[in-house]
């Protein structure tokens, strides 16, 4: 892939990036707001809320680590790291559902015994409408910037901005009708709606976290192809050891190992890198990093002892 490309992917990238930070701190504000409210308020349909945006909030901040990384074109893509964050993120939310299960039967309990809801009033009809305003921003943002610079990852959380602008919808109406009829029913089952946003978003938070640190992200049919793609390269100069092609969330990322002959030159070692480069983004659109390794082939040696043993 030519110097061109790569700066038009750079910059791609980089404007991808800019768009889901404005997005992750969009995410902050409205978790935030429901928080204040809540501390003013208390309700369980808004205190579930919150454990939306929160989850949501952690996600974002996964998907920007993420393809942050991935714009360093120039620089090896450190797994270890992502591996690292996936586990402290998957403790961290563990940690925010274990408070919030405490809450939610404390509440219960509270319910059971007076039999009315945890709270009767519009109040916190302030954060979720403010909620579905921020979620309605991230929309445009991210739908304007995924079709301004083709970074499949917009349009996933683009999507999932849809997904959330429906849970503000519901946890509006709840709130509503909570405060109308009074009946702790209604309240409870808004809840459990709720709870079904709440479990995609959690869905998505563990799926890919899970996959980075089991290794089961890898992708096995495009490495094959790539493997079979890369083998016309074979050469006593160089030879592919390895393919690994892994994906996280809309993001596909791929390492290629070569073994070479010391005696290649770094022009020659730059142009096999390049080639390979450009054989891999070909295969998929999705590929938005590849990090090349060279290694010192052995195969002189080997060569070496073998003629040794033949004069023998």
């Amino acid at each position: 892939m030519g110097t061109g490309s790569s700066k038009g992917l750079r910059l791609r990238l980089e404007g991808a990036f800019r768009a889901l930070i404005i997005s992750f701190l969009l995410s902050l504000v409205g978790t935030a707001v429901d928080a204040i409210i809540l501390s003013l308020s208390g309700g369980l349909i808004l205190m579930t809320d919150l454990l939306h945006w929160a989850v949501d909030t952690i996600l974002e901040g996964v998907l920007l680590l993420v393809l942050y990384l991935a714009s360093r074109l120039s620089r090896r893509f450190p797994w270890s790291l992502v591996i690292l964050e996936g586990v402290a993120v998957s403790l961290g939310t563990v940690i925010v559902l274990i408070a919030y299960g405490y809450l939610f039967v404390d509440y219960l309990g509270a319910i059971a015994e007076s039999g009315v809801p945890s709270y009767v009033g519009y109040l916190p009809l302030v954060a979720t409408i403010t909620g579905a305003a921020i979620t309605g921003a991230v929309f445009l943002i991210e739908r304007r910037s995924y079709l301004r610079y083709r970074v499949e990852l917009l349009s996933f959380d683009s999507t999932h901005a849809l997904v959330d602008l429906a849970a503000s919808a519901m946890a509006s109406a709840g709130i509503i009708v909570t405060a109308t009829t009074g009946s702790y029913v209604a309240e409870l089952l808004f809840t459990f709606v709720l709870m079904m946003f709440v479990a995609h978003s959690l869905l998505e938070v563990f799926k890919d976290n899970i996959k980075a640190i089991t290794g089961s992200n890898r992708v096995p049919e495009i490495e094959s192809y790539l493997i079979g793609r890369l083998s016309e390269l074979n050469s006593e100069r160089a030879k592919v050891r390895g393919v690994a092609v892994r994906k996280f969330g809309s993001l596909m990322l791929a390492e290629v190992s070569i073994d070479v002959n010391p005696k290649v030159s770094v022009l020659e070692l730059h142009r096999i890198r390049e080639r390979i480069v450009r054989v891999v983004r070909e295969c998929s659109d999705l590929v938005y990093h590849v990090d090349v390794r060279f290694y010192p082939s052995r195969g002189r040696k080997r060569v070496s002892r073998y003629t040794r043993a033949k004069k023998n």
